[in-house]
């Protein structure tokens, strides 16, 4: 049998220590970029020290990903605020210097995998703005704005408690799914 392994849930996650994963996520990104584009620079000073007007970058970076995490828990604030600020966070994270070639390369597996706090953020963030824009969820987005894991969101569907919309055989419909979340007593709906 295998073991019960306990997953992150939105709710637990602080929107301060998310904004400080996402902060220090794009400072390795950096170093990641600078030592691939000039090897030579493994021997210098990390790039925490190329700062003057990375200190701004870095403080709107961080006041995005604190306010997507509050978003992504709470559903305060605006839509177009968080999906402002989830280009933030993306930009700073998922995009590789390949970018001028049409072509964007996430930096870790991380985004979209519900085992990370990271992840679970993302998904739950995710999940409320396509609510906002009237669309069907993802059984994982679902999952991580209610704060249960898809396996139970299946079981759900299966039993009938969740529908599936009826244009994407891979998402649940958007009334049943926001329903099901104000019944579950979730912030914000």
């Amino acid at each position: 049998m295998t073991p019960i392994v306990e997953l992150p849930r939105v709710a637990s996650i602080d929107a301060t220590e998310f904004a400080d994963l996402v902060f220090r996520r794009a400072q390795n990104h950096v170093k990641v970029l600078v030592q691939r584009l000039d090897p030579a620079l493994k021997l210098m000073k990390p790039p925490g020290a190329l700062r003057p007007s990375a200190l701004v970058t870095q403080t709107r970076l961080w006041r995005a990903a604190y306010h997507f995490g509050r978003y992504a828990k709470t559903g305060d604030g605006s839509p177009d605020n968080a999906k402002k600020n989830l280009a933030t966070i993306m930009r700073a994270l998922y995009v590789t210097a390949g970018e001028h070639a049409g072509y964007q390369v996430p930096i870790d597996g991380a985004y979209g995998d519900p085992r990370t706090p990271f992840g679970v953020v993302l998904m739950a963030g995710v999940g409320r703005l396509k609510l906002a824009a009237h669309e069907p969820l993802t059984t994982r987005e679902l999952a991580a704005v209610a704060g249960l894991n898809e396996r139970r969101i299946r079981q759900l569907i299966d039993e009938g408690t969740l529908k599936r919309d009826p244009d994407e055989s891979e998402t649940v419909d958007r009334l049943t799914a926001k329903a099901f979340l104000a019944h579950r007593s979730v912030p914000g709906f």
